[in-house]
């Protein structure tokens, strides 16, 4: 390596254009945000273990995760015994998908939920002539 591409890359490091390599410190405990993100704003000195490979340790524990949940037709998650996604219930979608951690049961489970418990499936829980004054 050359003088000038030693420049170069010191000039392309302080602009924060070159890899980062943050502080690694095994035995302590891993950098969540950095583990998150791949970014720590505290740089050198943050106290926390930031592994070269962050890949390695995060995806057996989101595999782990995504294995113990069941997908429903529509690829959304069915947590059965969890709270029901509110969104899901008001609309049928659901913009979190399968990472919801709510569930998110079928459409003709809900309907049946909703014919024992004597309410509404409208939106906004208004009945035909709901809302009217009788005469």
């Amino acid at each position: 390596m050359t003088n000038q591409e030693t420049t170069a890359q010191a000039w392309f490091t302080q602009l924060g254009l070159g890899p980062t390599i943050y502080p690694q410190r095994p035995g302590q405990m891993e950098c969540d945000f950095y583990m998150k993100t791949g970014i720590c704003k505290f740089g050198e000195r943050c106290k926390y273990h930031h592994p070269i490979d962050r890949s390695a340790h995060a995806l057996p524990a989101k595999e782990a995760q995504q294995q113990n949940v069941k997908l429903s037709l529509a690829g959304l998650p069915r947590r059965e015994g969890a709270v029901n996604c509110p969104y899901y219930m008001k609309t049928g979608t659901c913009k979190y998908g399968a990472t919801c951690k709510f569930d998110h049961p079928p459409p003709g489970e809900v309907m049946a939920m909703a014919a024992t418990q004597g309410t509404s499936t409208s939106i906004g829980g208004e009945g035909i002539g709901a809302g009217k004054a009788q005469e």
